[in-house]
């Protein structure tokens, strides 16, 4: 396959993920979901469900860091670069 259709088909498959996860915050709010999903993870390998939740613990912290940095943006101004931290 090409690799630009690789791409694009990889990023249309996490933000899939993502969307049905509720970016994270399904999983911790929602009891039935995590029933759900902890019982597709017995019936998975363990290499399997072990990937699945590091996917969606990275992907649940990207976004949600994504989401602070954009809010604090809008709410404070604009972040200063990392030479400006020290001070």
């Amino acid at each position: 396959m090409h690799p630009i259709a690789d791409i694009v088909i990889g990023s249309m498959q996490a933000i899939d993920f993502a969307v049905q996860w509720g970016f994270g915050w399904r999983y911790v709010f929602s009891s039935s979901f995590r029933k759900s999903i902890h019982a597709r993870w017995r019936a998975k390998g363990r290499a399997s469900a072990i990937g699945e939740g590091l996917y969606a613990g990275l992907g649940f912290l990207l976004i949600n860091c994504l989401v602070a940095a954009v809010l604090y943006r809008v709410m404070i101004g604009p972040i200063p670069p990392i030479h400006e931290w020290r001070n």
